[in-house]
């Protein structure tokens, strides 16, 4: 008679962690609903968010489906929010002429406005949510291979940082 001792499948993954990433990946996949949502309601509405500090103030838009991000110097408005209908607000915003995707990027002296289009921001938030479930992600790095990636982000980074002093 030969030995009926059950053998462990080591293929199948360990279910330790699967509560927390389905938790994860409801959390990520509600705010991806509600950045859907907020994109389009940008095509009919703006959302403007006064936030003023001691020196500079900042501005977040919501409008024409793009998040746009303005600091600047303090303005003598008050901290507010407000909408309204594009309909009503005039002309189109002369930046989105010069837009590459929906991505726009202007540094003045004193200043600095960024718009990143709604959806790249529900791109990230997907790969996000996603993550937990994507096989790589339980696997263990060798020290090995996280001192190249490191090198490699800080060549990426210095490259970067020199491309704009030049």
């Amino acid at each position: 008679m030969s030995d009926a001792t059950p053998t462990a499948d080591v293929s199948a993954k360990p279910l330790r962690f699967r509560r927390p990433r389905i938790a994860w990946t409801v959390g990520w996949g509600l705010l991806a609903a509600i950045l859907i949502v907020l994109n389009v309601w940008s095509c009919w509405w703006w959302d403007r968010c006064y936030v003023q500090g001691k020196q500079f103030g900042a501005q977040i838009n919501s409008d024409a489906g793009r998040v746009v991000i303005v600091v600047g110097p303090r303005e003598p408005t008050v901290t507010a929010v407000i909408t309204g209908h594009l309909a009503s607000s005039g002309p189109a915003d002369p930046f989105y002429d010069n837009d590459i995707l929906g991505f726009y990027f202007k540094r003045e002296l004193a200043s600095l406005r960024l718009d990143i289009p709604y959806w790249f921001i529900v791109v990230i938030v997907v790969v996000i949510a996603a993550s937990p479930w994507l096989p790589w992600w339980s696997k263990r790095f060798s020290l090995r291979t996280m001192l190249i990636a490191t090198t490699l982000i800080a060549l990426v980074l210095g490259l970067i940082a020199w491309l704009r002093l030049t």
